[in-house]
C-alpha cells in the first residue's frame, strides 16, 4: 500500500512540476526570473520521478539515477537566480554564471561516468547497492560521495545568499516606496524555508531507511510535502506583482549610505530647505494619506532631486522613506482609534496603508502597542479621567 501511494504521490509530483514549466514560461513571472523558475521546476520533476521509474523500467532507472546528481546541484542555483530575477538584481557576470554551474558540471560528468559503465556494473551499484569491482568505479563512487557532501554545504550557502538578497531587496524596496507589500516576496523566504524542511525530512528518511527498521519519516510524507512545496510556488508565480521600479543592486546599501551619497553635491542648507519642504507635504498637504506614495511623487510634488530627498531622509532625518511615512500615518491614525468605533482596517486604510498587517507592525513599533491596546487605553482614560 505503502508503495502504491508513493508512486501515485511521484506521479502527481511531477504533473504538478510540468505544470510549473509551462506556468514560468506564460505566467506574469518577469523574464528575468523565468529561466531559473523553469529549473526550478524541471529539477523538481527530475527528482521526483524516481518511483515512477523504478516501477515502469529498472533499465530506464539504472540511467535516470544517476541524472539526479546534476538536477540535485541545479535546483539551489536555480532558487538563488530567481530570487535575483524578481529582485531585478543585475544577472552575474561571467565568473558568478561559471562559479554556479561548477558543482552541476561536476555532476554532470560523473552521470556520464555511471552511464559508461556496463549494465552489470549499474545493477550492482543502484539495485544491489554494492560496489563493483574496478578503480574507476569506486572512483566515481567516491566522486559521488565529495560532491554530495559538496552539495550540503553550498546549498545551504545558496539559500542563505537568497534570504540575504531578499533582505536587502526589502531594505531597497523601504526607500522607494510607503507600502511595500506587493513587492516584498515574504512569500519566498517561506518557501526557502519549506525546501530547507523538505531536504532534512528527506535526509530523515533516507538514515531510517538505511540504519534500522524505525521509520523516522515515510516516503510518502515527503512527496505530500514537495506536492505542497509546488502547489505554493505556482500559486504564487501565478499572481505574483514584479516591481514596476528596477531598483539597482548597488543603488542603496543596507547602511543607508548609498555610493551616490559620497558623490552628492548636497549641501547642510539645501538638506534644511528640503527636510522643511518634507515636513510641509506631510502637515499641510498630507501626501502620506496617499496609499500609492512614492519616493518619486514625493521628490516631484517637493520639486527636488530623488536622490537628494533620499540622502535628506536617511542621512538628516535619520528614517527610510517607508518608517517616515509610516510614522506620519501612524500619527494620523491616533485620534481616530481614540474618538470612534470605525474598524481599525478601516482606519488603517484611511491613513494610507494597503493592508492590517502592515499598520500593526508599524504602530507597535511607533508606541510599543497595537492599535487596538491603544483604542482600549484611551476609552479607559476616558471613563477614568482622574486616572
Amino acid at each position: 500500500m505503502e508503495s502504491q501511494l508513493v508512486i501515485i504521490l511521484s506521479a502527481m509530483s511531477v504533473a504538478m512540476a510540468v505544470t510549473g514549466m509551462l506556468v514560468a514560461h506564460r505566467g506574469p513571472t518577469p523574464k528575468t526570473a523565468r529561466g531559473p523558475l523553469a529549473i526550478i521546476f524541471f529539477s523538481l520533476a527530475g527528482l521526483c520521478g524516481l518511483p515512477l521509474t523504478l516501477t515502469f523500467s529498472q533499465t530506464l532507472a539504472l540511467f535516470y539515477l544517476p541524472a539526479l546528481l546534476p538536477l540535485l546541484f541545479l535546483l539551489p542555483v536555480a532558487i538563488y537566480n530567481y530570487a535575483k530575477g524578481l529582485t531585478e538584481v543585475p544577472t552575474s557576470s561571467s565568473d558568478g554564471v561559471r562559479r554556479d554551474m561548477a558543482l552541476p558540471l561536476a555532476g554532470l560528468a560523473v552521470m556520464l561516468g555511471y552511464w559508461s559503465l556496463s549494465i552489470s556494473d549499474k545493477r550492482t551499484l543502484f539495485l544491489q547497492g554494492e560496489l563493483p569491482t574496478g578503480a574507476f568505479q569506486a572512483g566515481l563512487a567516491l566522486m559521488t560521495f565529495l560532491l554530495v557532501l559538496m552539495w550540503c554545504v553550498t546549498s545551504l550557502v545558496y539559500l542563505l545568499a537568497t534570504l540575504r538578497l531578499l533582505r536587502q531587496h526589502r531594505y531597497r524596496l523601504k526607500q522607494l516606496y510607503s507600502n511595500t507589500d506587493a513587492y516584498d516576496l515574504y512569500w519566498l523566504d517561506g518557501h526557502v524555508f519549506g525546501l530547507i524542511g523538505l531536504w532534512t525530512a528527506t535526509a530523515m528518511a533516507i538514515l531510517s531507511d538505511n540504519l534500522g527498521p524505525a521509520t523516522l519519516i515515510s516516503t510518502s510524507v515527503i512527496y505530500g510535502l514537495t506536492i505542497i512545496f509546488l502547489l505554493t510556488l505556482i500559486g504564487y508565480s501565478l499572481t505574483i506583482v514584479p516591481s514596476s521600479v528596477p531598483i539597482a543592486a548597488d543603488d542603496i546599501s543596507e547602511t543607508g549610505a548609498s555610493p551616490k551619497y559620497a558623490r552628492s553635491a548636497l549641501s547642510t542648507d539645501q538638506a534644511k530647505r528640503i527636510t522643511g519642504k518634507i515636513d510641509k507635504a506631510m502637515r499641510e498637504t498630507a501626501c502620506y494619506l496617499d496609499p500609492q506614495l512614492t519616493l518619486a511623487k514625493l521628490s516631484q510634488h517637493i520639486q527636488a532631486p530623488q536622490n537628494h530627498v533620499s540622502q535628506t531622509l536617511n542621512t538628516n532625518i535619520g528614517m527610510s522613506f517607508f518608517d517616515y511615512v509610516a510614522h506620519w500615518r501612524v500619527e494620523a491614525s491616533k485620534p481616530l482609534l481614540a474618538s470612534s468605533q470605525t474598524a481599525i482596517h478601516d482606519i488603517a486604510l484611511e491613513v494610507g496603508f494597503n493592508a492590517r498587517s502592515t499598520f500593526y507592525k508599524a504602530f507597535k513599533r511607533e508606541t510599543g502597542m497595537t492599535p487596538r491596546a491603544y483604542r482600549l487605553v484611551n476609552i479607559e482614560n476616558t471613563k477614568n479621567p482622574e486616572m
